[in-house]
């Protein structure tokens, strides 16, 4: 699911707020149907490309490069169509991701100019409930390095659990590669082989990890 900046009543501060809205889960949709299209058919070796055949270790290099690449937009597609499924089903408003409160405001920045230049504060059209004054946001280039940390949630916005992810200030690569390999075993698709082997070791970490 999407999230936004937003206020939370029940937390009286800035939190993290679910954003449900389908016309930005459609666009999503529509994002990733043409990166899927978009990509190149997959490579085909022909007889007379006799310097593939010598350098076969490459070309099964650049088949299986290719087979990954197919693998992650197909992925990113079908969740993408997932979440808006979810989105059409789902019962509960949006909800503040720390305490779960509904009294939620999102987003809080309501004004969009373009905010090309982030040393200067800009206003937020949001009103402090508490004072009547208007909030600004400005970029302090202030920045920590911390030890990432994956939430998860019901479609309905119950808190599940909460786990440490190795990387610091930004995910790593195989985080992703991990969640689509066992997004797509749970839809029963197939997983390619290059992945299959990859995708097992995966569920057997996720079983541990619960």
């Amino acid at each position: 699911m999407d999230w936004r900046l937003g206020w939370c009543e029940d937390c009286a501060g800035l939190a993290a707020v679910e954003s449900l809205k389908i016309d930005n889960r459609r666009k999503k949709v529509e994002k990733a149907e043409k990166k899927l299209a978009s990509h190149p058919p997959k490579p085909v070796r022909r007889w007379w490309h006799l310097h593939r055949f010598v350098q076969s270790r490459l070309w099964r290099f650049r088949v299986e490069d290719w087979e990954q690449q197919s693998f992650d937009l197909a992925g990113t597609l079908d969740d993408a169509r997932d979440t808006l499924d979810f989105l059409g089903q789902r019962k509960n408003p949006p909800r503040c991701l720390t305490c779960g409160s509904t009294r939620v405001v999102e987003p809080l920045v309501q004004h969009r100019e373009a905010w090309d230049d982030l040393s200067q504060a800009r206003a937020t059209g949001f009103t402090h409930p508490g004072c009547g004054g208007e909030l600004w946001m400005i970029d302090s280039g202030l920045r920590f390095i911390i030890w990432q940390m994956v939430r998860r949630y019901t479609a309905e916005g119950d808190f599940i659990a909460e786990e440490d992810i190795n990387g610091y200030s930004k995910l790593q690569i195989n985080y992703y590669s991990e969640r689509t390999i066992l997004n797509t075993m749970a839809r029963g698709k197939v997983v390619p082989e290059v992945l299959a082997e990859y995708g097992q070791d995966a569920l057997r970490q996720d079983s541990v990890s619960e």
